[in-house]
């Protein structure tokens, strides 16, 4: 049965952005920095500066996946990143809009890549096994690609019914984001002009409240 998608009017729309705004607008300080800096590199040229100063801070700080990933964690996703072969893929990527592509044209792709990264292992300080899984996955996608794709925690997956988390999921997960780009275009290009934030981080801001119960 296909999912049935509760479009939020355009005040709700609104409402819920101005709100995260002013709750936490200093706080994506070190988000926005983030995005800025990662785009200007090459992922194949990136440096252990750049581990340190950019991925460090957007996952463990901003983005609170400490107690999953730790240093190890993003230690492989650094060395992830900077594999030849998987770095080329996604630098493919990084010029694209999610509200201008056909997103059937890539679907292949962006499966591949999410499950590829989402299943690298790192071991933890107490030698256990951990994948990288697909929050942190999402997260590290959008630093790389922050127009491209938009964030998914563990409360939103589930907001959404995509419960096993896997590449296919996303995508289709996608595909409902691009649905509300269309949908709600007018104003979310309002809120970009008037805010500095990408159309990608507006619509994660949305699905943080909607599905922030509980949190």
């Amino acid at each position: 049965m296909k999912q049935k998608i509760e479009l939020p009017s355009s005040a709700e729309f609104r409402k819920t952005i101005e709100h995260m705004v002013k709750r936490y607008g200093i706080v994506d300080c070190v988000y926005r920095e983030s995005i800025k800096e990662f785009n200007q590199i090459k992922l194949s040229q990136l440096e252990e500066i750049h581990k340190d100063r950019i991925l460090r801070a957007f996952l463990l700080n901003w983005g609170q996946m400490g107690r999953w990933l730790g240093f190890n964690g993003v230690d492989k996703i650094f060395i992830k990143l900077k594999n030849v072969d998987f770095a080329t893929r996604v630098e493919k990527l990084r010029s694209l809009k999610l509200q201008l592509i056909n997103l059937t044209e890539y679907r292949k792709e962006i499966i591949s890549i999410f499950n590829e990264l989402s299943q690298t292992e790192f071991e933890t300080k107490l030698k256990k096994v951990k994948r990288v899984g697909p929050t942190s996955t999402s997260k590290v996608l959008h630093l790389c690609c922050p127009d491209l794709f938009v964030m998914w925690d563990a409360k939103i997956r589930e907001g959404y019914s995509k419960y096993e988390g896997n590449g296919k999921q996303y995508f289709e997960f996608l595909c409902i984001m691009q649905y509300y780009l269309h949908e709600l275009s007018d104003i979310i290009k309002q809120l970009t002009k008037e805010y500095g934030l990408k159309p990608t981080r507006l619509l994660d801001m949305y699905n943080w409240v909607k599905f922030s119960k509980n949190r």
